[in-house]
């Protein structure tokens, strides 16, 4: 079991838990493409997308058959437009989002705080926070230029990667349109108390808002990041208290969980590297 401070001491964290790595400009395409998709990605696990370059690593040693990331906004910026092969989905962390899709950006969808997103293959959206599968992206044809003409090495489907290395070779999609009334048929309100489950692979992936209490001893507090694999057997979840006639009230978790057979860390999954720490 792992568990990750989602700021550094830096920041304000008071946390114990080791922070999660933090990927400023460059980690993405868009980043680098134009001011207004500048962003800082927090790594959890798996990879950020089109990003075949060294440095792209997770905080998490496990791989569970997704990427998951927190990306840090500016007001007023927003990813570019891209797809991907697979399921994504988007989770309005610490604030309000627009989520846009479809041909340039027609259809759009406003996300407050807790609110979340699945969007299914094939759908182009502005704002990521998972994906499932490898970290696959094509990236809108406009960043890809903007990107080449401020000097980037990237391939024509926007993927990154080294200096004195292959490119790496992906093959191009069809991007089909999102109507409005699709990309609001993605979204889950927070209000809702939703649990979505999604097909995925020889398993699913479910996404639910679950609330809990505070207890005696360890648990999870707040802007903190718990990774659990199930073959680590029987375990409980709760909220950090000093004692156990604690009154903190509730708190409400973003949980994501996986039935799919996948390996178990990033060394047995498609990456030709070897998982941090190993």
């Amino acid at each position: 079991m792992e568990k990750f401070a989602v700021f550094r001491p830096s920041e304000g964290s008071t946390s114990a838990a080791p922070p999660l790595g933090v990927l400023g400009k460059g980690c993405l395409l868009d980043t680098l493409a134009l001011g207004m998709h500048n962003r800082t990605c927090r790594s959890i696990m798996g990879l950020l997308v089109g990003n075949s370059k060294t440095n792209n690593r997770p905080s998490s040693r496990h791989y569970f058959g997704f990427n998951l990331n927190f990306n840090d906004v500016p007001l007023g910026n927003a990813n570019a437009l891209h797809s991907h092969k697979g399921l994504e989905w988007f989770m309005a962390y610490s604030g309000d989002f627009e989520i846009r899709a479809g041909n340039q950006g027609r259809s759009k969808v406003h996300l407050s705080k807790d609110d979340f997103i699945l969007m299914n293959s094939n759908d182009c959206a502005m704002i990521l926070c998972g994906t499932i599968g490898a970290p696959w992206v094509q990236w809108a044809t406009d960043v890809v230029d903007a990107a080449r003409e401020k000097g980037v090495l990237c391939t024509d489907m926007g993927i990154l990667y080294d200096a004195g290395t292959a490119p790496p070779e992906q093959e191009e999609r069809e991007v089909h349109d999102v109507s409005q009334a699709q990309l609001e048929s993605f979204v889950h309100r927070a209000a809702d108390k939703p649990c979505v489950s999604s097909p995925q692979g020889d398993g699913d992936l479910c996404f639910e808002h679950v609330v809990i209490r505070a207890v005696a001893g360890e648990g999870i507090g707040g802007w903190e990041v718990l990774i659990a694999d199930k073959k680590e057997g029987a375990w409980s979840l709760s909220l950090a208290g000093d004692d156990a006639g604690d009154d903190t009230g509730p708190a409400r978790l973003f949980v994501i969980s996986s039935s799919m057979s996948t390996p178990s860390d990033l060394t047995s999954a498609w990456l030709p590297r070897s998982s941090p720490g190993a």
